[in-house]
């Protein structure tokens, strides 16, 4: 079984690709911004094939991508601390001085979410950065206006070809903000794509921003332009839809504009 997080680590927008092998041990590897960061997690108390727990599948994810996200953001200390500490380049010396700058400088981590692998490949992502000055992971992340940013996460999103999609949006405390927002299943329902990305835009705004004023939806000719390419058939299914149910919103106004211009013909 597999499903899809949107989430925040800090105030980083997310997309993570999660495994359930067995009811007890899950797998993860980050899709967007930076992608290819891995981790797995056994728990015997969990059943992961409920939904029930998605807090904490969210915890284990959020504790090993703030790993990560620290890390970009103490190479000079690290580096640093390696240059002013080693006593050789032996492999052995750099596997030493690194648990012990991990030891030091992430002691608000929850480790206890690394397995064995996890945790090692964590200690050897340091090493080898010092050696080679690489990430074993690569920042997918282009700047576009925010429309666009999530219209390109939906299709990261829709490529995994995976039908579950669970959002949870913006907490100031990336331990606590585990409570569902939304789940959508793919392929059920009607118009399960422009669910997913009127969802991906509520949960990517729910970060704090320095445009306090801007919404959502304010990218009027963007909901425009992708109104425009659907057919009149799928407009007025669309209307009858957004009628019936509430739950897709973003196009009321063009819906509104379309069915008084279809009547008058």
């Amino acid at each position: 079984m597999e499903l899809i997080l949107i989430t925040f680590c800090r105030f980083d927008f997310y997309i993570i690709k999660v495994t359930i092998h067995t009811k007890n041990y899950i797998e993860f590897e980050s899709v967007y911004p930076l992608k290819g960061i891995i981790g797995d997690y056994f728990c015997e108390v969990e059943n992961f094939l409920d939904d029930s727990s998605i807090p904490e599948i969210k915890m284990f994810v959020s504790s090993v991508m703030e790993a990560y996200d620290s890390f970009t953001r103490s190479i000079e200390p690290f580096s640093k601390y390696i240059e002013e500490n080693r006593e050789s380049d032996e492999v052995d010396e750099l596997k030493r001085l690194a648990e012990k700058f991990i030891s030091v400088n992430y002691n608000h981590t929850r480790f206890h979410y690394f397995s064995q692998i996890t945790e090692t490949n964590f200690t050897e992502m340091h090493i080898n950065y010092f050696l080679t000055q690489t990430y074993p992971f690569n920042n997918v992340f282009k700047m576009d206006d925010d429309a666009k940013i999530v219209e390109n996460c939906m299709n990261l999103v829709l490529e995994q070809n995976i039908k579950k999609v669970i959002s949870i949006h913006f907490h100031d405390d990336i331990y606590a903000g585990t409570e569902v927002s939304k789940i959508i299943e793919l392929g059920v329902g009607c118009f399960p794509e422009e669910k997913l990305l009127q969802e991906m835009l509520i949960c990517y705004y729910s970060s704090p921003r320095l445009d306090t004023d801007k919404n959502p939806f304010q990218y009027v000719q963007y909901f425009e332009d992708r109104f425009n390419t659907f057919t009149e058939d799928k407009k007025l299914e669309l209307f009858v839809v957004c009628n019936t149910n509430k739950e897709l919103f973003m196009y009321n106004p063009l819906l509104t504009k379309f069915f008084l211009e279809y009547k008058k013909r």
